[in-house]
């Protein structure tokens, strides 16, 4: 109930876009940031994606938890 309350009370209307990174690990550090600032939106054009089972390292685990990315295929598809 306490989630679902503060999930609420991210902001919605500020949005992140990230494109081509290629350090996962800076991608991780970003998205960990995005969650410390409250905001709910992430919109990302990767290079790769991380894979279902989850990315070496870890970077791509428990970062996405609180978020919702949103993955697009070109950044003229993001911007749409």
């Amino acid at each position: 109930m306490i989630i679902t309350f503060l999930a609420a009370l991210r902001m919605a209307g500020l949005r992140v876009v990230l494109e081509g990174l290629e350090n996962r690990g800076n991608r991780a550090a970003i998205l960990r940031s995005v969650d410390a600032f409250g905001l709910l939106h992430v919109h990302e054009v990767p290079l790769e994606r991380c894979s279902a089972s989850g990315a070496s390292g870890g970077a791509c685990n428990g970062g996405e938890k609180w978020l919702v990315i949103h993955h697009h295929e070109s950044a003229a598809d993001c911007v749409a």
